[in-house]
């Protein structure tokens, strides 16, 4: 099963605010996402289940990175100094999902400001103009959000300061060094069918999530796009989820599950296995616990996942929690040991 406290999740993480050097195109009707207007004039098939894919656009080797892609077809995607076709990594391919990622790199020149440049004139004509932002020595990024979605930009050249050997990726394309790298992240989610609105509008609370994680404003759940594992239950946010922020809901029916902490999750209840806590005492890292759904995934490893719906500071809070949570859903719970966050 996928999962790690160590690396970055967003799942995990509260929407932080939109930096000044990204333009934010976030507006309150989805259907007016300029990214996904874009990527829909440009044939990039963002909304189509991953698992769908490979049959109509079949597995290659990465021409550059030497791993499984989806390597599309856009002959409307007339990017300046490509290094390699857009592509989405072969990576959870049983998911019911969307891709959630799709890449390329950009070359016109031995300098990354310039391919940066190169990218950003490209964009801005679905886009607008984007600020392009200096940092660190020689690095140099720009970015557009729209709600989930976004497109990023960003190319750095060698730091004399400290000199690094070509990786096997640099050898194969040298260029790579100073292109531009261009990720399109849709944050794709479907809108509520009819009946998960009448479940929704009728359900009740179990458990109110009440962690620093919690977003409070439809705002800022419109802006989070879900992670790779949440992303088969996240639908998109209306204003009638407003009374559902922070909870963890139940419909009338009893058969589905409303968790809205990060994002609107919608999750059948025959698909929750487990609760489980999850604790990390204080080494290198902080201590925190972590109280999960262990939910059924096709496209995982062990055909499960981990859904988090709190987390606390502490390794002593969620314990109680996690055992009157399961009693109410009927399955077993799995209080872990602290281990030493190193």
């Amino acid at each position: 099963m996928w999962f790690s406290r160590g690396r970055s999740d967003t799942s995990r993480l509260a929407v932080p605010a939109v930096s000044a050097s990204v333009v934010d195109l976030t507006t309150h009707d989805p259907s007016e996402n300029r990214v996904h207007r874009m990527l829909d004039e440009l044939g990039v098939p963002w909304a189509v289940p991953l698992r769908e894919m490979p049959t109509r656009f079949g597995v290659t080797r990465h021409p550059v990175y030497d791993w499984d892609v989806i390597t599309l077809p856009l002959p409307r995607l007339a990017l300046p100094g490509m290094l390699f076709p857009l592509s989405t990594n072969a990576f959870r391919l049983a998911t019911p999902s969307p891709a959630d990622v799709f890449s390329t790199a950009v070359s016109v020149a031995d300098d990354p400001r310039i391919n940066v440049e190169a990218a950003v004139e490209f964009f801005s004509a679905w886009l607008g103009e984007a600020p392009i932002e200096a940092f660190g020595r020689s690095a140099f990024r720009a970015a557009w959000t729209a709600g989930p979605a976004s497109v990023s930009l960003q190319a750095s050249g060698p730091d004399p300061r400290y000199p690094l050997e070509p990786s096997e990726a640099d050898r194969r394309e040298p260029r790579l060094r100073r292109a531009c790298s261009v990720e399109i992240e849709p944050g794709f989610r479907p809108a509520l069918s009819v009946l998960e609105r009448e479940q929704l509008d009728g359900s009740r609370l179990l458990l109110r999530l009440d962690d620093d994680a919690a977003l409070r404003s439809l705002d800022d759940l419109r802006r989070q796009r879900p992670s790779v594992t949440s992303a088969p239950f996240a639908r998109e946010p209306d204003d009638s989820c407003r009374r559902l922020l922070a909870g963890l809901h139940v419909s009338v029916d009893g058969r589905m599950l409303v968790v809205c902490r990060e994002q609107l999750l919608v999750i059948p209840r025959e698909r929750v296995t487990a609760v489980r806590v999850s604790k990390l005492t204080r080494a290198r890292g902080p201590a925190g616990s972590w109280l999960d759904l262990i939910c059924v995934d096709e496209a995982s490893d062990d055909g499960l996942s981990a859904v988090t719906v709190l987390e606390k500071s502490r390794t002593d809070q969620l314990d109680g929690r996690a055992r009157g949570l399961g009693a109410k859903l009927g399955v077993p719970v799995d209080i872990r040991p602290a281990q030493q966050n190193a």
